[in-house]
């Protein structure tokens, strides 16, 4: 492979075409434009960049936050817990999937911005099982709900690295009690508790022509679909 890193983009928040969340929570500094459905007075919008590998291919999982505490050991621990959450869920992930870190990018401020990239206090997660590995191509679909029903309001995950054995039968689902464990994932990931009694809470973001945030909704839920979904593969430079 030549001409750049293959990656495959797993999702991301924003209200673009490869969106995965398109609005989110309310009430920091942003631009006065700025349109907020939720709570406010919280402290900042970051953009959280999952580094994962599946297969020795660097794979993304991209989501919003609005964290309380967003200084460099406020990220340090809620990178800490979004590792947290996935280790519960690691047995229904392939052994070649690991997380590695995040890369957190303050929203708050226009482009051009420097992220902060944290690893693990425990070190990088590794999926457990090694029963029947997936297709690259397939992945978990979590879909998101904004709090206000005004649209955009929705947003998708594709969660990659999940085990095939995970899948029903002749159906092709993906089964009950899988889907149950990964609503605990999407629970976690939702509100982050992180710190000494910090959060972090989901948001979907439609961003401006800068970067900041233009139109800010607080996730209201997340739900596992039972049909095996399909992630893209595109290459950057």
């Amino acid at each position: 492979m030549t001409g750049g890193l293959l990656f495959f983009i797993l999702n991301v928040t924003t209200g673009a075409v490869v969106s995965s969340l398109r609005n989110g929570l309310g009430g920091r500094s942003c631009a006065p434009s700025t349109q907020f459905w939720g709570i406010d007075g919280r402290m900042a919008n970051y953009k959280a960049v999952l580094k994962q590998t599946l297969f020795g291919q660097e794979i993304r999982n991209i989501l919003h936050y609005d964290l309380s505490d967003a200084s460099d050991a406020g990220l340090q621990d809620a990178s800490d817990a979004i590792r947290a959450a996935f280790d519960l869920v690691k047995g229904e992930f392939m052994s070649d999937w690991s997380l590695y870190g995040v890369d957190w990018i303050n929203e708050d401020l226009p482009r051009p911005r420097v992220s902060v990239s944290k690893t693990f206090t425990a070190g990088a997660l590794s999926g457990s099982s090694t029963v029947a590995p997936t297709a690259t191509t397939t992945a978990l679909l979590i879909r998101w709900l904004g709090t206000n029903a005004v649209p955009p309001n929705r947003g998708r995950s594709y969660i990659g690295g999940v085990d095939a054995e995970n899948m029903v039968g002749t159906t092709g689902l993906w089964g009950i009690s899988f889907r149950g464990n990964m609503q605990g994932l999407a629970d976690d990931l939702k509100t982050l508790a992180y710190g000494s009694g910090q959060t972090g809470d989901l948001q979907i973001v439609r961003q401006a022509a800068d970067g900041t945030p233009a139109v800010i909704n607080p996730v209201a839920s997340g739900l596992p679909i039972d049909v095996p979904a399909t992630q893209r593969r595109r290459r950057i430079s």
